[in-house]
């Protein structure tokens, strides 16, 4: 049960903080945010697996630069890919990015100041 805490808390985090992040860049149908929803509910718990898997392997502090410099663009950049196929004639890398680095502020934040 612990370990499902581990990946719930990011993934309600995210989806959370994504979805008032595209509410307010224009995202605000049902279905976009079921897009937004499901896409973050595939990229997320890997994302947090992975990430688990780094710090175990290698420790914290190694993990987080790869985390950072690696994991991150590659969520990024597959979120990008979906949402291009989805949202079709917008900026949908800017969407990518910008919800991305909204979750990734939120979670250093609530790790730092509710989580510790």
């Amino acid at each position: 049960m612990d370990e499902l805490v581990l990946y719930l808390k990011p993934l309600f985090l995210t989806i959370f903080l994504e979805g008032i992040a595209a509410c307010i860049i224009g995202y605000r149908s049902i279905r976009e945010q079921l897009y937004i929803l499901f896409i973050n509910a595939v990229t997320n718990p890997l994302l947090v697996y992975f990430s688990f898997l780094l710090m175990y392997h290698i420790g914290v502090e190694k993990s987080t630069l790869i985390i950072y410099l690696l994991l991150e663009p590659l969520v990024i950049l597959t979120e990008y890919l979906y949402y291009r196929k989805i949202f079709s004639g917008r900026n949908c890398f800017l969407l990518s990015l910008v919800l991305n680095m909204i979750s990734i502020v939120g979670g250093i934040l609530c790790q730092r100041i509710l989580w510790r």
